[in-house]
């Protein structure tokens, strides 16, 4: 189920990066084309502007030029008549009298505005002007009939410069179609046109492309996740020389694997000495049953062999699933109760001294109360007792204080006690130190783990120190006063 659930996970990662490179390409080519348009359009209205105002600029001093000329004497006929390249030209009186006209177009009235005839320009003045008018097409040749000229006639839109003769007698109009503006501008146009969707197409691929090399350390730690199993925990992801979030993900990872692989240690190790400590509780209820119907048996022996290693394979079995429980990720919920840890003292206290085999000292408890898992701290109050009175030569010693921050339970026994190296090592599961700790002595080698883990659960913990005059001393230390379990 989880490399399945990983194996999706991987995919959706993998789809994600291509989903990004895609929506990075369209994104850029968007922009790109955005921009470019908005640029391209600016650029060819102030280029029209430009050309339009050039174009207004050459006509009035074309015109104003040709009046001069007239003024000057110049035959009006055969300046028109050298001018036919000219778009229109018209030379007349303030008043609108033509004079004479010619170019590619001819004006079929006077091109001159009403509000110019009301009142004329002042010598040596001259004007643009932008209108539609009537005009005859002649190009290279005048028409050669009226119905020619009728079917010639076209109303174009005109671009004109005004200008009077510096005597004021001779208005001259120079007219061009607006449409050379356009025709200016329609080469530049399509290059625009071809250009556009090249940058576009070259800002997608190379927003792809860049995407691509963003994204490659995460495909290389996709492809690298996609091969690390159960099997082979031990490998890593690679880590992209780089100060970001690619790096704190491949970083992450490994961490991740750290932890994976750590606890996939933990519990094969558990397992193994799980599997281990079944074997000889189960191992000698099966030499028991076989050897039952054997001669001279003694069936009260047997009876009392056979209770006691089924009760030390209950008891093994209740320690394995504690830990269970409290190694997966969400543990159970505690019922949080004010626990008063002197009566529990009191009570295994009672319960060693009925066994018989070592005194029990309880002059040192105080009332202590802390709140907390009753039965999570019967167990650890018990799992400390069964060790301190398996390995008491003949004493066992209880006692509780508070210092104001924490709530202090002292074990004590005259014992052996623990080397110094060794008192770590006790916490750990199936741990035993040599023979005072063999499986004889009825320890399951899972007590102290449980022990300090309900101390760590509760914001606590457990040290090992000597005891004065030999032995060992258990030390449990429990925040008082507010809620530890609230955290």
């Amino acid at each position: 189920m989880a490399d399945r659930n990983v194996g999706a996970v991987l995919s959706r990662v993998r789809r994600t990066g291509q989903t990004v490179r895609g929506r990075s390409a369209v994104l850029s080519g968007l922009v790109v084309l955005v921009v470019l348009t908005i640029g391209m359009v600016a650029i060819l209205f102030f280029y029209r502007s430009a050309l339009q105002s050039n174009l207004d600029t050459t006509l009035r001093q074309q015109a104003t030029d040709r009046a001069e000329l007239v003024r000057d004497g110049t035959d009006p006929t055969s300046l028109v008549s050298a001018l036919r390249d000219e778009s229109a030209v018209w030379i007349g009186r303030p008043d609108g009298t033509e004079i004479a006209a010619g170019g590619a177009l001819i004006f079929t009235g006077s091109p001159l505005p009403d509000d110019l005839i009301a009142m004329p320009l002042d010598p040596g003045t001259s004007v643009a002007r932008r209108f539609d008018a009537e005009v005859l097409e002649v190009h290279d040749s005048p028409p050669e009939s009226s119905a020619a000229a009728e079917q010639e006639l076209e109303v174009e839109s005109l671009h004109v410069g005004i200008a009077a003769s510096s005597d004021g007698t001779v208005i001259v109009v120079s007219a061009a179609e607006a449409e050379v503006v356009m025709s200016s501008l329609g080469p530049l146009a399509r290059i625009f046109a071809i250009a556009l969707p090249i940058a576009v197409l070259g800002a997608a691929l190379l927003a792809w492309n860049t995407a691509g090399r963003a994204l490659q350390p995460v495909e290389q730690i996709r492809r690298r996740s996609a091969e690390i199993t159960g099997s082979n925990l031990s490998d890593r992801v690679p880590e992209p020389a780089t100060d970001d979030e690619v790096g704190e993900l491949a970083v992450t990872m490994n961490a991740m694997l750290d932890r994976l692989e750590s606890h996939q240690r933990m519990r094969r190790r558990f397992t193994a000495d799980a599997s281990h400590e079944l074997k000889s509780p189960i191992a000698n209820l099966k030499v028991m049953l076989e050897t039952a119907d054997a001669d001279q048996l003694d069936w009260p022996s047997l009876r009392t062999r056979a209770l006691g290693e089924t009760d030390r394979l209950t008891e093994l079995l209740d320690s394995l699933l504690f830990l269970s429980e409290r190694d997966e990720a969400t543990p159970r919920p505690r019922a949080k109760t004010l626990v008063n840890l002197d009566d529990l003292l009191f009570d295994e206290a009672e319960l060693i001294a009925s066994m018989g085999s070592v005194r029990v000292d309880i002059s040192g408890v105080e009332p202590a109360a802390i709140l907390g898992d009753r039965l999570d701290l019967q167990r650890l109050v018990r799992n400390l007792s069964d060790n301190a009175a398996r390995h008491a030569e003949t004493t066992v010693w209880f006692a509780t204080s508070d210092d104001g921050d924490q709530t202090i339970v002292d074990i004590a026994d005259d014992g052996p006690g623990i080397a110094l190296n060794d008192r770590e090592r006790v916490f750990d599961r199936f741990a035993r130190l040599d023979d005072a700790r063999d499986r004889a002595s009825g320890g399951t080698g899972l007590g102290l783990a449980i022990a300090r883990q309900v101390a760590r659960e509760h914001g606590g913990d457990i040290e090992v120190f000597d005891r004065d005059g030999g032995g060992t001393l258990m030390r449990v230390a429990l925040p008082s006063g507010d809620d530890p379990l609230a955290s």
